[in-house]
């Protein structure tokens, strides 16, 4: 009797870079508390990959956490554009209201986003 297993590659550009910031959350797919988990498309959902976020047209590689207070966490990183390559370092602020759970405020605005399943979009 065979059991069948389900195997997720990451490539390339995806992987967690050596040395980059960690936050204590679980790794897949968060989806913003407004929507179902099913009712999510890419522009409600965020991918956390262990270091890196991924989400719509964007992919963003966490370099450094510069503050770090209680559950709340400013972070350093540079956002890479998915369609053109292009780059930008900005800062965004993230508060772990639990291990499946935050709150994010960056320059595009805010959200809280609940995980919702192991995989990535």
């Amino acid at each position: 009797m065979f059991k069948v297993v389900s195997v997720t590659i990451v490539l390339g550009a995806l992987v967690t870079p050596a040395g980059a910031a960690q936050l204590p959350l679980k790794a897949g797919t968060y989806v913003n508390v407004e929507y179902a988990c099913v009712d999510a498309g890419e522009a409600t959902s965020i991918s956390y990959l262990g270091g890196m976020f991924h989400s719509a047209g964007a992919t963003t590689s966490l370099e450094k956490i510069i503050k770090h207070i209680g559950s709340t966490y400013t972070l350093r990183y540079t956002l890479i554009d998915n369609v053109t390559g292009t780059s930008e370092d900005l800062e965004k602020t993230i508060t772990v209201l639990n291990r499946t759970k935050f709150s994010l405020v960056s320059e595009f605005g805010s959200g809280t986003y609940r995980w919702c399943s192991s995989g990535w979009r």
